[in-house]
């Protein structure tokens, strides 16, 4: 699925919550800038890019086959700034997910859907 999605590679890094809450996972694209990593968050279509990579993300994380997310654009903050997939079932952990896009027909025709 990975390569269909225009990704070269992904890295998974879990880390337990200080104050225990829904784990969430959180997707960074490598080479990105402060700036345009903040722009993008509101304009990319992550359910359709990301969502699909969720069961490598999950496996790799450790986390149990049957946990269940949802997509949230305020999953770490109330104004929005830090969107991700919040589990309904896991508890404890924040995974962080890097990831390497590379130009792909798949990003390009997927580009202005919303989430």
């Amino acid at each position: 699925m990975r390569k269909e999605l225009g990704m070269r590679s992904i890295e998974v890094k879990v880390r337990d919550q200080e104050k225990i809450s829904r784990t969430k996972i959180y997707f960074f694209p490598k080479g990105e800038n402060v700036i345009e990593q903040v722009w993008k968050r509101r304009l990319r279509p992550h359910n359709v890019l990301y969502k699909p990579l969720l069961p490598e993300v999950i496996k790799l994380a450790n986390l149990p086959e049957d946990v269940k997310f949802h997509w949230s654009q305020q999953a770490g903050c109330s104004c929005g700034c830090s969107p991700g997939f919040v589990s309904e079932n896991h508890s404890g952990k924040d995974i962080f997910v890097d990831i390497e896009e590379e130009e792909s027909d798949y990003i390009a025709e997927h580009e202005d859907e919303k989430n």
